[in-house]
């Protein structure tokens, strides 16, 4: 009975690596990453990789798609995260689905955002853009111009201000500062960010 109601189920494989080459595919020789917990959805389940990097969660509704991810806080590392929130599969009846969750180290970055020649910048929303041009992470500066960015994967970014803060304060859009993250330079510590004004075009009388 056991083995005809498994039948009439789905099952994911969900396999836990660390994704040293960033592409976001196993290959092997990638280490393996035990006691990660297993999340469906954003609900943590009580299955947990093993030595293996392996864990199998049983009993799924078959034929209705299902977000597969882990559970942050398991990992022992803070500086390692997963490299997106999961991946979605559809289970199906009697057929067990892989699913890779690749874990990629990450740092932090910091700064105090100013205006050119003037004071703090507060409220300003700032972003990390990657070589691809896609918006990798967004924060927003405090009172002080202080401003943080976490859990930011390994890699090459630009530092910019968003087009609604630049345009609201009458800032620069261009580019601010090009940066890496890397095992070289895990904490980096910009200090201060200068933003210039927006150039006033001219207009001349008809």
């Amino acid at each position: 009975m056991t083995s005809e109601k498994q039948a009439t189920l789905g099952s994911v494989v969900t396999r836990v690596f660390r994704d040293t080459n960033n592409d976001g595919s196993y290959q092997a020789g990638e280490p393996l990453e035990p006691g990660v917990k297993i999340a469906i959805g954003k609900v943590p389940t009580s299955r947990s990789t093993g030595m293996n990097g392996l864990a199998t969660i049983n009993s799924l509704t078959p034929f209705q798609p299902v977000l597969i991810g882990i559970e942050g806080a398991s990992l022992a590392d803070p500086h390692v995260q997963p490299k997106g929130p999961g991946m979605i599969v559809t289970p199906r009846p009697g057929i067990d689905a892989l699913v890779d969750i690749p874990l990629v180290s990450t740092g932090e970055v910091d700064g105090m955002l100013v205006r050119a020649g003037g004071g703090p910048l507060e409220g300003v929303d700032i972003e990390l853009v990657t070589s691809q041009g896609t918006v990798q992470a967004i924060t927003r500066s405090e009172y002080d111009g202080f401003f943080l960015f976490e859990s930011v994967p390994y890699g090459k970014y630009s530092l910019r201000v968003a087009p609604l803060s630049a345009s609201a304060a009458r800032l620069d859009t261009a580019n601010v500062q090009d940066i890496a993250v890397s095992n070289i330079a895990v904490s980096l510590h910009l200090g201060v960010v200068a933003i210039p004004s927006q150039r006033m075009t001219a207009h001349t009388a008809p």
